[in-house]
């Protein structure tokens, strides 16, 4: 393993690639060419400048995915990350980055050790089977990651317009990525974050409210996949009602399509441009 120093670094400094690349040629002096060739493969993957539609793309994904199933439980449990009570891992850029933990696991503070070893800034939190205090949650996620996380899911927790408020409460400096889907969203609760977002979430950029009361995308129009139409009367009352526009309801639109976007993208160096994300 490298230096502990140097893992600590690329935790701390998720941005700069030249302390991965460090840790490539790290592991491959200590006999370890796999894990290297691994971090070196989704380096590539990251910079690719078309992405998906790179001719490379195909070739070195499919490469990183066959030395993730061969590897990924070894260096899981090498990183001190492998506890499979706490949820899955994703990688990227050679390096864990995206964690899904219940919400059990996130009141116990599971959380802020595996940030502190890796550099975690995604976050996915599983519905509990018991039910919780969402204030409670927001506080763990807050202390834990909350200056750091850059997406965040919080899919399915039965959230209401007032749980909003309390989300608000806590800032989210470097939040660019929500997913609010499958709760009890009104109007209400959207205004609530959208009364708070230039102070208490910045850098906001999307949000994903599929499957709440207050649904943007359910305004889309389709012919085959193509976006006709997007009728956004309820989102065009609230930006009247607060006075500015609200870029991060927009649906994400590249010459007439949904333009997905992958949500390791918004940690990476190379992130899309705000006006292209927001199309």
């Amino acid at each position: 393993m490298p230096n502990p120093e140097l893992l600590r670094d690329i935790a701390t400094q998720p941005l700069d690639d030249q302390l991965r690349r460090d840790a490539a040629l790290a592991y491959e002096l200590e006999g370890q060419p796999e894990r290297a060739r691994f971090i070196r493969t989704q380096l590539m993957i990251a910079a690719l400048p078309f992405g998906i539609d790179d001719p490379q793309w195909f070739a070195l994904t499919r490469e990183s995915r066959q030395l993730l199933l061969e590897y990924e439980g070894r260096w899981l449990e090498a990183d001190g990350l492998f506890a499979p009570e706490s949820g899955q891992f994703r990688f990227d850029r050679g390096f864990v980055e995206l964690v899904e933990m219940s919400v059990p696991d996130i009141l116990q503070e599971r959380l802020g050790p595996l940030v502190a070893g890796a550099p975690i800034r995604h976050v996915d939190v599983l519905p509990a089977d018991d039910d919780f205090e969402p204030a409670a949650l927001f506080q763990a996620l807050a202390q834990q990651i909350g200056q750091r996380v850059i997406s965040l899911e919080l899919a399915g927790l039965d959230l209401r317009d007032d749980h909003v408020g309390l989300f608000t409460e806590w800032t989210w400096p470097q939040l660019r990525w929500l997913s609010l889907e499958d709760n009890f969203l009104t109007r209400d609760g959207i205004a609530l974050l959208a009364q708070s977002w230039t102070e208490r979430t910045p850098a906001l950029e999307f949000v994903d409210l599929m499957g709440n009361e207050f649904d943007p995308a359910h305004e889309l129009e389709y012919d085959q996949d193509v976006v006709l139409r997007w009728r956004g009367e309820e989102v065009d009352d609230l930006e009247v009602t607060l006075g500015r526009p609200i870029p991060w309801l927009r649906p994400m639109l590249d010459r007439g399509r949904i333009r997905p976007i992958e949500r390791l993208e918004f940690g990476r160096p190379q992130h899309v441009p705000r006006s292209g994300a927001r199309g």
